[in-house]
């Protein structure tokens, strides 16, 4: 890992070419370049020009990653390539498929505060699963062991998302969600026709046909009067509370968390830090 560290760090980017990534990225809402894709000594690597912030978000998860001694995040350096500055990371092609989640990829997913689960976001790749994008590292609050995220479905387009692990969210009525299957579907039309249009009904009612909810079942919430579904991405951000403080106490215990932070404080700011030092409470890991 260090070796190819050094290597993309200092060698020379070699067969530089634009490079889309599925139909999300071309230019960003911000309006920086494509991401490139380039060789440095036959490792294929990827640039994303991005602000000191989104770098050092990336730079973060990384060193956590191997503080760790996981290998979830792929080799990541700050590089400036033809006057722009980004992060250069080795590229990693997704398999697809179900992306199984382990203890170990659940503990780090809530450590590092990374709330933004999607396909594009977790790769499944002949080498495991691989974490691609570390936005979400600085402008996550507060995350409770245990919570996933609900999807707003009468306004899709708005892709508007409510973590329960923020703002007002103390109030969200998990005690009131109700769970449909696929035998409950004519109960899912009738329960929800007045929040969601009839093709916004048929086009969930085909995705739970089709397999494309975890466990076949759509998890749903009334709340302020908007309907709220279980974001149904490919990995299930229900975080097992006992196997992940299993996890953690029989590996990091008495790891030097103190030092980690102290060494990485360059790379985040004072709420991203004391959000880290929360998660390590709930986790029985006093930082004080």
């Amino acid at each position: 890992m260090i070796k190819v560290e050094r290597l993309i760090s200092n060698n020379e980017i070699k067969k530089i070419k634009n490079f889309k990534y599925g139909k999300h990225i071309t230019k960003d809402t911000r309006g920086c370049d494509y991401l490139k894709v380039a060789f440095v000594d036959n490792i294929k690597v990827i640039f994303k020009p991005n602000c000191n912030i989104k770098i050092n978000n990336a730079l973060f998860a990384y060193n956590l990653n191997k503080f760790l001694g996981y290998n979830f995040v792929p080799v990541i350096v700050k590089r400036k390539i033809k006057e722009k500055l980004g992060t250069l990371q080795v590229f990693h092609n997704s398999i697809g498929g179900y992306v199984y989640k382990c203890d170990s990829f659940c503990l780090f997913y809530f450590l590092s505060g990374l709330s933004d689960i999607t396909r594009e976001n977790i790769l499944n790749t002949q080498n495991g699963l691989k974490v691609v994008d570390y936005d979400s590292l600085s402008w996550t609050n507060k995350l409770y062991l245990g919570d996933f995220p609900f999807m707003l479905e009468d306004y899709p387009e708005n892709n508007e998302f409510l973590e329960v692990s923020s703002g007002d969210l103390n109030q969200f009525p998990i005690a009131d969600m109700r769970v449909y299957e696929l035998s409950d579907e004519n109960n899912f039309i009738k329960d929800f026709s007045s929040y969601l249009s009839e093709q916004r009904l048929s086009e969930i009612i085909f995705r739970l046909r089709n397999g494309e909810y975890i466990g076949n079942k759509i998890y749903t919430v009334i709340y302020k009067n908007k309907l709220w579904i279980k974001r149904n991405e490919t990995v299930y951000f229900n975080y097992a509370r006992e196997s992940i403080r299993f996890e953690f106490n029989k590996k990091h215990r008495n790891k030097n968390f103190k030092k980690f932070i102290k060494n990485n404080r360059n790379l985040i700011g004072k709420n991203t830090e004391a959000m880290f030092c929360d998660r390590l409470n709930q986790l029985g890991f006093n930082i004080l």
